[in-house]
């Protein structure tokens, strides 16, 4: 007998159909659509100018080297389809959008025209990091602290993964559910 639950039998088809997208864009940006990446990224003037996209566009193409594209492919798999089994893939659209606009938002002041897909994946995180915290025993509590701690670190010296972090966190307190916790059975 399979002690797996149904959602863990159930393929990521969300976060596959989103990083397969992201892989596609990303290919034809760098061969045959070169003008792709300038309309996606992030772009200030263009933003003020009325084009409100540029919020979330920039997580559909991944401009670093191919070996960081990947290495950020695979985390965003990982948080992508952890998330996608625990809370679903409403949840899932919902904290990756949140991560993206946030991340991008302050993007826009903090690292104009870049673009890519690891501030959405860090909307993710940051849902995990509320649901840890409602629930998660004391050392998984500490963990989402530093988490916590990192992302306004990270905030202040300029980057822009800690306040999508942030943003899911904020978003988790709220949107996430809390289970009552299973009790041993005394026996």
């Amino acid at each position: 007998m399979s002690t797996t639950t149904p959602a863990a039998r159930r393929l990521p088809l969300l976060t596959i159909a989103v990083l397969a997208a992201t892989t596609v864009v990303t290919v034809l940006a760098r061969t045959s659509h070169p003008g792709l990446a300038d309309a996606l990224r992030r772009d200030p003037d263009a933003l003020r100018a009325g084009e409100w996209w540029r919020l979330a566009s920039p997580a559909l193409y991944q401009p670093d080297p191919p070996l960081l594209v990947a290495a950020t492919f695979v985390l965003v798999a990982i948080v992508g389809a952890a998330f996608e089994w625990r809370f679903g893939r409403l949840r899932w659209i919902v904290f990756y959008l949140a991560g993206a606009v946030a991340g991008h938002a302050v993007g826009h002041v903090f690292q104009p025209h870049g673009s890519g897909c690891s501030v959405a994946g860090a909307g993710l995180l940051g849902g995990f990091v509320a649901w840890v915290l409602k629930r998660g025993p004391a050392p998984l509590r500490t963990g989402a602290v530093i988490w916590l701690v990192f992302a306004v670190v990270d905030t202040l010296l300029r980057d822009i993964h800690g306040v999508p972090i942030l943003a899911g966190a904020l978003l988790g307190l709220f949107l996430l559910p809390v289970e009552a916790r299973r009790t041993q059975a005394v026996s």
